[in-house]
């Protein structure tokens, strides 16, 4: 029913799955304080990790984009480059939520 080439692949199928149980001392991982974690935090992305918004991007969007409200939460340092006011392009003006 099965070819020999079949039935190899099965055995060493078998035979890899039954190695990766072995209960091996040696492979933990380190343990780490919470702080040593985000010791050191870079970010590197595009313009939505940039703080790209609405069509422009200034210090008041970068400040809130993900990479600096994620090193908050962590505790880490990190310095985002700002542009300053008015920034690249004007943000697009807020439309109102209201039904016409």
């Amino acid at each position: 029913m099965y070819s020999k080439l079949g039935r190899l692949a099965l055995l060493l199928a078998g035979v890899s799955l039954a190695a990766g149980c072995v209960d091996d001392e040696t492979l933990t991982t380190p343990r780490r304080a919470g702080g040593d974690l985000f010791a050191r935090y870079v970010s590197i992305g595009n313009s939505i990790t940039a703080g790209f918004q609405s069509g422009g991007i200034n210090d008041s969007t970068q400040l809130r984009a993900y990479p600096v409200l994620l090193a908050q939460q962590a505790g880490a340092g990190f310095e985002a480059p700002l542009l300053t006011r008015p920034g690249c392009r004007r943000l697009l003006p807020r439309r109102s939520q209201q039904p016409a």
